[in-house]
C-alpha cells in the first residue's frame, strides 16, 4: 500500500485542484428566454415579479404553479388580476372556456407571448400573424396608442414580431400598442365585466429591457391597464410546470412515521451489505469425479442387437473395426483379404499361420455374406479374440 501513497496524493490533489477551478470560474451568461420570475439572467422575470409591489400597491401578490384552470377553479379570492408572461402560451380548450368565464364574471388577465393556439385566437375573433423578417426601422419600432400613457417610441427586443388583427370578433377590442406602421402588437378585449389583455412581446417585460437606459418604465406602464385595487396572482406553471414533490415516495415522505421506518429500513440494508461485503474464506466446492460410463454403454448396446437379432449388422461392425485395428497397427491394406494377406499378417504379427490363415477366411466369408446366423457370429469373435490376445493388438 505504502508505494501507492505518492499517486494517490498526487490524484487527490489534482482533483482538489480541479474542483477549485471549476468553482471560481465565471459562470456563463444564460441568453436563454425563460422569463421565470426567479431568473436573473437577462432574459428573466426577476426585476418586473419583484418590482410587481410597487404597481399593486397594499395587494396580494401570488405565484401559481398550477395549471390555469386549477388556478381559475380552486381560487378563493372572487376578483383579482391575473398575468402570465411566458414565451408560449398553450391553452386547451377547457381552459379556453374557463378563462373566458373567468373574464367575464369580473376579472382582469394580462398575457404576453409571441405564440398563441389558433383556437385561442379563433375563440377570440382575432389573428396572429408573425413576422420574422426585419424590413425597416418602423418593424422593430413600438408606442403606446395612447400618448397620455406614454408618447415615445422604443425597440423590443423579440424573435417573431407578431401583431394582431381583428376578423369577426364579438367583443370589443382596443388597441394599447402598435408599430409604426399602425400594427397592433398589444390589445385589450372586453368581455363582460372584465377584460383580456395581449401583447405579443413578452420580452418587454425582462431583466434586460428594464435595465436599458430610460425603459425601467415600459413594462410597468403597460400592466398599468390591469385595475390596482385588487390581488395579483402571476402565472408561472407555463414556464416551471408543477410547484410539488414529484418523487416517486412523496407519498411515504409526507407520512412522519412512514418517512422513519423507510429511512431506518436503508440504514438497515446498508449496514447489512457493509458487514456482508467483509472478506471472508470463500468455501470450496465439492467435486464429483465423472463416472467411467462405457461399461453401462457397452451393456445397453449389447441389449439393443440382442433384442433386435440383428447378428449380420453387428458381425459386419465387428469385421470392419478387426481390420481397422490391422490397417493402423500393422499398416496393412485391407482391400485384398487373400492367402497373401494372411501370410504377411502371420509374418508381422507372430501368431500361427494355420490360425491366421482360418482367421482371414472366417473374416472373408462374414465379409461377403448377407446373412450370418448366431454360430457364424460367434465363431468369427472367438477367432478375433484369439488373435488379438495372442498378438497384444492394441485397441
Amino acid at each position: 500500500m505504502r508505494k501507492y501513497t505518492y499517486h494517490i496524493a498526487v490524484i487527490i490533489a489534482l482533483s482538489i485542484v480541479l474542483i477549485v477551478f471549476n468553482w471560481l470560474k465565471p459562470v456563463p451568461i444564460n441568453w436563454e428566454p425563460t422569463l421565470i420570475n426567479t431568473d436573473k439572467n437577462p432574459y428573466g422575470s426577476y426585476i418586473l415579479f419583484n418590482e410587481a409591489e410597487s404597481l399593486f400597491p397594499n395587494e396580494k401578490i401570488t405565484v401559481s404553479r398550477q395549471p390555469v384552470y386549477n388556478q381559475l377553479t380552486d381560487t378563493i379570492v372572487n376578483k383579482y388580476n391575473y398575468i402570465l408572461i411566458a414565451p408560449a402560451a398553450a391553452l386547451s380548450n377547457v381552459e379556453l372556456v374557463k378563462l373566458s368565464e373567468f373574464v367575464k364574471s369580473g376579472n382582469h388577465v394580462f398575457i404576453a407571448s409571441e405564440r398563441f393556439e389558433d383556437s385561442f385566437c379563433d375563440s377570440l375573433g382575432i389573428k396572429l400573424t408573425a413576422q420574422f423578417n426585419l424590413s425597416s426601422k418602423n418593424d422593430s419600432a413600438y408606442h403606446f396608442c395612447n400618448p397620455l400613457t406614454d408618447d415615445r417610441s422604443f425597440a423590443v427586443p423579440s424573435f417573431s414580431r407578431g401583431y394582431f388583427t381583428v376578423t369577426d370578433s364579438l367583443y370589443k377590442v382596443t388597441a394599447l400598442m402598435e408599430d409604426l406602421q399602425k400594427r397592433k402588437v398589444m390589445i385589450k378585449i372586453q368581455m363582460g365585466k372584465g377584460s383580456l389583455v395581449l401583447c405579443s412581446l413578452p420580452l418587454m417585460f425582462s431583466n434586460w429591457f428594464i435595465l436599458q437606459d430610460g425603459m425601467s418604465d415600459i413594462p410597468f406602464k403597460a400592466l398599468s391597464y390591469l385595475p390596482a385595487d385588487r390581488p395579483l396572482v402571476w402565472d408561472e406553471y407555463m414556464k416551471q410546470g408543477r410547484g410539488e414533490d414529484t418523487s416517486p415516495i412523496r407519498v411515504i415522505l409526507a407520512s412522519r412515521a412512514l418517512s422513519w421506518a423507510y429511512f431506518l429500513s436503508l440504514f438497515g440494508v446498508l449496514l447489512i451489505l457493509v458487514f456482508e461485503t467483509r472478506r471472508r474464506r470463500s468455501m470450496v466446492p465439492v467435486v464429483e469425479p465423472l463416472k467411467n460410463t462405457s461399461l453401462e454403454f457397452v451393456k445397453t448396446v449389447g441389449l439393443l442387437y440382442f433384442e433386435q437379432r440383428d447378428y449380420s449388422d453387428i458381425a459386419h461392425k465387428r469385421v470392419a473395426y478387426f481390420l481397422e485395428r490391422i490397417r493402423l497397427h500393422y499398416h496393412l491394406p485391407t482391400q485384398k483379404t487373400d492367402n497373401e494377406f494372411a501370410a504377411v499378417l502371420s509374418e508381422k504379427s507372430g501368431y500361427d499361420p494355420a490360425e491366421t490363415m482360418n482367421l482371414v477366411n472366417v473374416v472373408n466369408k462374414i465379409r461377403y455374406t448377407k446373412i450370418v446366423t448366431p454360430e457364424e457370429l460367434i465363431e468369427l469373435n472367438k477367432s478375433i479374440e484369439s488373435f488379438v490376445i495372442k498378438t497384444r493388438l492394441k485397441t
